[in-house]
């Protein structure tokens, strides 16, 4: 539309103007969507696990809107404008001065800036780099947080009570529960699942084994915001709900587990158990910390077996006999099935309460010999009460402990990792522990290598896209630093709102890489026109292109930043870092861009030498071969 109301202004038909505009904006626009559509594209690609799942349509999404929009811009809007704009800005002639407007106003502030930019060149570019420079600065004082809460208008809790409960009581503890729940007006339903958890409905929900001590309310609420607030609200209601149990709030995310981990790897669970018990001291004097457990989980007493080996064998009783007798009295063995509808249940044989209630009891229980005669277990074996450890966890094969927390109060588990990293850093280790961190620390140290994959390979790409319109290594690479000048607003938008840097903010920068690099080949597509066309030097080129396209430039930034407001406005965990890079992103991108560009483009573009026809009449060539050199 700009480059048709130029054309009007330089007396062409309106006719022609369109077709015109259209023909020769095609290549600029074209690259233009080329790029973004490249910026995107390695996504697919490059990335892996959960955050694969989340971003793998988005290339394609992109690619198809901004393919149809290209089609959209090239083919009907330049209909649109010969049908509804006849004339151009010059048209009118009065005695009175036209009154400016605010874009008016803004060009003529714009237009000495850049003149006074234009005689200070080497401070420019100085002011550019201490810009990128900044932006690293103030990156490192962005907080953390790969994958944020979900907006979903449910949310689960999960019933931790100690162990050895009985299942009688798990399932009073959430008949309790639930009575509470139902009688707020927010909550719509809730499924309940006692002795075990839900079947997997989120990618990154994995559900727990079945366990008498455990379940999960599954709760549907009236909205997003209802969701927020009954977890606000119920979470410090329900502290000290369980006598030496938990009750977890949990908001559904696409992080996998507790979002601080703190793993002890060895092979001595003594040394183990000490270490973790140093590690939760820390955790719990934290700020923001919540439930801190591990997932070794509490010691329970319980029995051991002491086989008499010598008296076994001397009466012909093999230690498989004896466990295998034990495990089948007290556990009991499959030996039928029934079916209930399309499900088989396994009917179990084993000794009734009476035959077990106590280690008497089990202690006369017969065992069958290699001869053919019973023997006594108390004959062969002792049962002694001990403490045994609830879950001896592994990670890749190795004796892993690992401590674990939530976030609360507002506060990301980076800043949580932060505060307590040096201190658990300090503690003296057993020889064959080490620390291992997880949780959101590893999810982001997991998927920063394929993110920085991703934005190479987008880079490469755009990259190979300028310089086959171009042409020109140099006007490749000044439209390329359009993007480092960007980052600068990335990282300030997400400092100034608070929002963490992450998942949806690494694809708000990728966003930025198309639209500035579009802004670059804006302008200096406009240079090469009035040098190549016009006959402008290249100086008087660059300041013209960047008062000549200000206004473009600054509409659809300004137009893209002003609509991502309601996503920052919103405080969506999940959607607001993405908005925040792009509003301030864009914002101080088209300011740098549109002063630092044509600067880069007068300093390093030289200009095309010139070609002058001598006729072949007028010329004589005369060979000495003295001066052959």
């Amino acid at each position: 539309v700009d480059n048709y109301i130029e054309k009007l202004d330089e007396g062409i038909t309106p006719w022609t103007a369109a077709w015109q505009a259209a023909r020769q904006l095609s290549l600029p626009i074209f690259t233009a969507t080329l790029s973004i559509v490249f910026a995107f594209a390695p996504l697919a690609f490059f990335m892996t696990g959960t955050a694969k799942d989340f971003m793998a349509s988005l290339p394609i999404t992109v690619g198809i809107a901004l393919i149809a929009s290209m089609l959209v811009a090239l083919l009907l809007t330049p209909y649109m404008c010969f049908v509804f704009i006849k004339k151009g800005l010059k048209h009118k002639i009065s005695e009175r001065p036209p009154r400016m407007s605010l874009l008016d106003r803004l060009q003529n502030a714009f237009n000495k800036g850049v003149e006074f930019c234009s005689r200070w060149p080497k401070s420019t570019m100085a002011a550019a780099l201490g810009a990128i420079l900044l932006a690293f600065f103030v990156a490192g004082h962005v907080e953390q947080e790969f994958f944020p809460t979900s907006e979903r208008n449910q949310f689960n809790i999960e019933v931790w009570l100690p162990n050895g409960t009985a299942l009688e009581q798990t399932e009073k503890t959430v008949h309790g529960i639930e009575d509470i729940l139902k009688k707020d007006k927010r909550v719509v339903s809730i499924a309940s699942f006692v002795g075990t958890s839900s079947p997997r409905f989120q990618t990154a929900y994995a559900p727990e084994i079945p366990r008498r001590n455990f379940a999960q309310l599954f709760i549907t609420t009236a909205g997003n915001k209802a969701t927020d607030e009954i977890v606000h609200e119920y979470r410090p209601k329900f502290e000290g709900f369980v006598k030496d149990g938990y009750i977890r709030f949990r908001q559904l995310s696409f992080q996998e587990g507790s979002p601080v981990a703190v793993r002890v790897i060895g092979s001595d669970m003594n040394d183990q158990k000490r270490v973790a018990a140093q590690i939760t001291t820390i955790l719990q004097k934290a700020k923001g910390t919540n439930w801190v457990h591990t997932d070794y989980e509490d010691d329970y007493l319980g029995a051991s077996l002491n086989i008499r080996e010598d008296v076994a064998a001397r009466l012909g009783v093999p230690n498989q006999a004896i466990t295998q007798t034990l495990g089948a009295g007290l556990k009991g063995f499959a030996v039928s099935q029934i079916w209930e509808g399309d499900k088989p249940v396994d009917i179990f044989l084993r000794l009734n309460a009476d035959s077990r209630k106590d280690f008497n009891d089990l202690s006369n229980l017969h065992i069958n010999s290699m001869y053919g005669t019973q023997v006594a277990l108390k004959e062969v074996a002792s049962l002694e009460p001990s403490w045994h450890t609830g879950v001896i966890a592994h990670r890749n094969g190795l004796r892993t402990l690992t401590v674990l927390s939530e976030a609360q109060l507002g506060i990301r588990p980076s800043k949580i990792l932060q505060e307590i990293q040096p201190q658990i850093e300090k503690l003296t280790l057993p020889e064959g522990i080490h620390i291992e961190y997880g949780g959101d620390a590893e999810s982001s140290a997991e998927n920063l290598p394929a993110m920085m994959t991703a934005l190479g390979v987008s880079l490469v790409l755009i990259f190979i896209t300028l310089l086959v319109q171009f042409k020109n290594f140099g006007k490749t690479l000044i439209i390329l630093a359009t993007f480092p000048l960007s980052l600068l607003g990335a990282f300030l938008g997400l400092y100034v709102t608070g929002n963490p840097m992450g998942m949806t903010g690494f694809m708000g920068i990728i966003s930025l890489i198309g639209i500035v690099v579009r802004n670059g080949i804006i302008l200096v597509d406009y240079a090469d026109e009035l040098v190549n066309d016009h006959g402008y030097t290249v100086k008087a080129a660059a300041l013209a292109a960047a008062k000549r396209r200000m206004r473009p430039i600054f509409l659809t930034s300004a137009a893209a930043a002003v609509g991502v407001v309601p996503m920052i406005i919103s405080k969506s965990p999940l959607w607001a870092p993405l908005g925040s890079v792009l509003s301030f992103g864009l914002i101080v991108s088209m300011i740098l861009t549109l002063f630092v560009v044509p600067i880069l483009y007068y300093k390093f573009v030289k200009p095309a030498p010139v070609e002058v026809d001598v006729p072949d009449a007028d010329v004589e060539i005369q060979y000495k071969p003295e001066h052959h050199q």
